[in-house]
C-alpha cells in the first residue's frame, strides 16, 4: 500500500445521552471602588458648588459654612436621586448630541 491510496472513512457511532437538571448557580463578583476620573470630577464639582455657595453668602462665618455643607449635601442628594439622575443625563445626551 502505498501512502497515498484511497481508504474507506472510518464512521464511529457513539449515543449522546444528557442529563437535564436545575441547578442553581451563584456567582461572586468584587469589584474595586475606587476614586476614577469620572468620580473624581463630580466630587470637585460637588465641592466646587460648596464652596461657591458657602463663600457666595453674607453674614457670620458660621452662616457661609452652614450654606456651603448644605448646598453640597443637597447636590449630593439631586445627584443619587433616581428622577434627577434621569433629567441630568437626558441633559447631557441633549448637550453633547449623542
Amino acid at each position: 500500500m502505498s501512502e497515498f491510496e484511497e481508504r474507506e472513512p472510518v464512521v464511529h457511532e457513539k449515543a449522546l445521552t444528557a442529563i437535564v437538571s436545575s441547578s442553581a448557580v451563584v456567582a461572586e463578583l468584587s469589584v474595586k471602588r475606587g476614586l476614577n476620573g469620572i468620580r473624581l470630577a463630580v466630587l470637585g464639582i460637588l465641592v466646587g458648588i460648596g464652596l461657591t455657595v458657602g463663600f457666595g453668602v453674607r453674614g457670620p462665618i458660621w452662616v457661609g459654612v452652614l450654606a456651603g455643607a448644605g448646598s453640597f449635601v443637597a447636590a449630593c442628594f439631586l445627584i443619587r436621586w433616581e428622577p434627577s439622575q434621569r433629567r441630568l443625563m437626558d441633559f447631557v445626551y441633549w448637550l453633547t448630541g449623542s
